[in-house]
């Protein structure tokens, strides 16, 4: 409970501080595919991820919002390893920050703090899964043009070293509302 009063808290304090909004709608939709790469020392193969982001302009360069991302096993590589990450999830409040107020291509950035999930088989038997969570961080630059949107993200988690799973994402979707006036 005090984790959602203090969101939105957050929310609230930002979207006053900020409140100059006069160019894009208020609220937004992204969804998006992409595929996902490993990072060095990792047991996470590559695979399709899916995400949705709801949020808040809260200025013409700024946006807020929540992302869920869910990267299911598509084990393309083919793994030998003890560990098979199965599943990958997360829950993560975001921020844009876009570089250009224009209606042509606009380049951003941004940050992302949150939950990380994933599910475990061990030892080669789908039967035996392992879950667990821990905390996160997510950077991401990126472009949108009209109500289209590609990004490189870097997920960073925080599990014990023989679970790390950090990841680069490369994605490709559109939005919904959220356009010009």
């Amino acid at each position: 409970m005090k984790t959602i009063l203090f969101l939105f808290l957050l929310f609230y304090i930002t979207t006053n501080a900020f409140a100059q909004r006069s160019t894009y709608k208020p609220f937004k939709l992204d969804l998006a595919i992409g595929l996902a790469f490993p990072t060095a020392n990792t047991f996470l193969d590559q695979r399709f991820s899916f995400s949705v982001e709801p949020k808040y302009n809260i200025s013409d360069q700024f946006t807020l919002g929540l992302r869920a991302e869910v990267d299911p096993n598509t084990n393309f590589a083919g793994t030998s390893d003890p560990f098979i990450i199965n599943s990958v999830s997360s829950y993560l409040l975001t921020g844009d920050y876009f570089l250009k107020k224009s209606k042509s291509i606009r380049p951003f950035f941004g940050i992302g703090g949150g939950i990380f999930k994933q599910t475990i088989s061990a030892n080669g038997f789908p039967t035996t899964k392992i879950k667990s969570e821990k905390p996160g961080l997510e950077t991401r630059l990126g472009l949108e043009r009209k109500h289209f949107r590609a990004t490189v993200e870097y997920n960073v988690t925080f599990f014990k070293q023989e679970k790390k799973m950090n990841y680069v994402n490369l994605k490709i979707g559109a939005f919904l509302w959220g356009g010009h006036f």
